[in-house]
């Protein structure tokens, strides 16, 4: 099964195996099976050790009141699919060998945003700025 996430993942282009390269980032992988379908897994980077590089922006959480207030008046409304949300954010090159991970392959990094990564408030400022594009 995590045979299966890593080639999807590397055809998604969301990982890159690491090859001839050296990293003080390594981290564990977390894999367990997905609660409705036992034969798929669900994977996610421990990376408590990443976070202590991550360079967090405070962006402030939205109130209900603040998000209501904001759609006051508004005839069209429309719907995000945030499935694999983070995903969909290319990492720069020289932030991807922060979440370098190790699997019995080898050594694989992120090239898109990794689930586990501190980055809640970069993420809601990329949707802030989704309706300007």
């Amino acid at each position: 099964q995590l045979n299966e996430w890593i080639e999807e993942y590397i055809e998604k282009d969301i990982i890159e195996p690491v090859v001839d390269e050296c990293t003080e980032w390594v981290s564990g992988l977390v894999v367990t099976p997905k609660p409705r379908n036992p034969k798929e897994v669900r994977v996610c980077g421990d990376c408590r050790q990443a976070n202590t590089a991550v360079k967090r922006e405070r962006h402030p959480i939205p109130t209900v009141e603040g998000l209501m207030e904001n759609m006051d008046g508004a005839i069209k409304y429309s719907k995000v699919d945030l499935k694999a949300g983070y995903h969909q954010i290319p990492l720069d090159k020289e932030s991807r060998s922060t979440t370098t991970f190790t699997t019995h392959r080898g050594l694989f990094r992120y090239k898109r945003l990794p689930f586990g990564i501190n980055a809640a408030s970069f993420f809601k400022m990329q949707l802030k700025e989704l309706p300007k594009n």
